[in-house]
């Protein structure tokens, strides 16, 4: 059986991997959506979001992305000081 800080590490890690995952392809989205309001004239939709609702998957997932971020230093910050040292 896993350690309850193993598991935590497992964790931090899978949604590190998964929320980059999510910004890349939010990203790739909002980088070819229409400039300005022509999306917002053209009613521009993809997969049934529309560029505002793209926008806000992008940044909650930017924050999750930051925290588990700091919290996966934190987890591995011997093996980090180990790696720089």
């Amino acid at each position: 059986m896993l350690s309850n800080k193993q598991s935590s590490r497992s964790l931090v890690s899978f949604l590190v991997a998964w929320s980059f995952l999510i910004l890349t392809v939010t990203g790739l989205v909002l980088y070819v959506v229409p400039q300005g309001r022509v999306a917002y004239w053209t009613h521009w939709s993809l997969a049934g979001m529309e560029k505002e609702q793209w926008a806000w998957v992008h940044m909650m997932f930017g924050g999750v992305f930051i925290v588990t971020g700091a919290l996966h230093l934190f987890f591995n910050w011997n093996t980090f000081m180990t790696f720089l040292a």
